[in-house]
């Protein structure tokens, strides 16, 4: 009698610890779901935040040509009524030049120059300084929370529909800042928030960025988010 009851009560503990097994199994589900649900919230955040980096540069861009009556960047007076060390553009109102290229020769300048004659004017936060006349992000453009930075050029070469002054959001590719840095639902949560969450029309347009295969970021007209990895370029109109 005394061997059975031992027996009972062996066997009730041992089921007692699969019950609390599961349990822990199922708390640690719920914790891991709620971290990656959390992660997502941030990465969508940071996104988001691109969105309002680019409007507080159009605005900026505004009160820079009410008052020096120029585009930042085609400022033809600009070491003179800003400060010494900028370098001058034309007036031509087109911001020639690749995005990244602020020791080109002539005019080709002005799209790298945009972000410094701003800086100087106290428009916007100093995005840094060139370093031996050569820009990248954090040294002369401005980064984004999620890596990469925010170029500006006229008629994108990268989009050749894109027609007229764009933002793109990109990384280092050279003088350009080319490269892909968003995925597709990246791209499409920040044309979502800016425009109509459309990339072949509108106000903000994706493509591949350099480097990748097409079809990676735009797959029958629409993001392919099927793919997980950074291959989206995306250009936002000024």
């Amino acid at each position: 009698m005394r061997e059975k009851n031992h027996l009972t009560v062996h066997h009730s503990e041992a089921g007692y610890n699969l019950v609390e097994l599961a349990i822990v199994l199922v708390v640690i589900g719920l914790i891991a779901g709620g971290t990656m649900k959390g992660l997502e919230l941030i990465e969508n955040a940071k996104v988001k935040a691109i969105s309002t980096q680019i409007n507080d540069y159009r605005l900026a861009a505004t009160l820079f040509m009410d008052r020096y009556g120029a585009l930042p960047g085609d400022y033809d007076q600009a070491s003179k009524a800003i400060h010494a060390d900028l370098r001058d553009g034309n007036n031509s109102g087109f911001l020639e030049g690749d995005g990244l290229d602020y020791a080109a020769s002539g005019t080709a300048h002005k799209a790298a120059s945009f972000w410094q004659h701003l800086a100087a004017a106290k428009m916007i936060q100093d995005p840094g300084h060139p370093e031996n006349q050569r820009m990248t992000f954090g040294k002369g453009a401005p980064t984004t929370k999620i890596g990469g930075g925010i170029t500006i050029e006229n008629n994108p070469k990268s989009c050749p529909e894109c027609e007229g002054l764009w933002f793109i959001v990109g990384k280092e590719n050279g003088v350009s800042g080319t490269k892909p840095l968003l995925t597709p639902k990246q791209a499409r949560l920040l044309n979502q928030t800016l425009d109509n969450g459309d990339p072949k029309t509108g106000s903000v347009r994706s493509v591949e960025g350099a480097g990748v295969a097409i079809g990676k970021c735009i797959q029958n007209g629409h993001y392919n988010t099927s793919v997980n990895s950074a291959t989206c370029l995306v250009m936002v109109q000024f």
